[in-house]
């Protein structure tokens, strides 16, 4: 709550970041995990 709280009084750049950092995990994740399952899919 606090750490949402402190975000807010500092401005939404900071929670936009946080964003877009996020959402760029996600689809490295996903990158990884399709790499993952065409490396398997070609190895067998």
């Amino acid at each position: 709550m606090l750490i949402v709280f402190y975000f807010r009084l500092e401005g939404y750049e900071y929670l936009n970041l946080l964003d877009k950092i996020l959402e760029l995990l996600n689809v490295i994740f996903l990158y990884g995990v399709v790499l993952n399952k065409l490396v398997q899919v070609t190895n067998i």
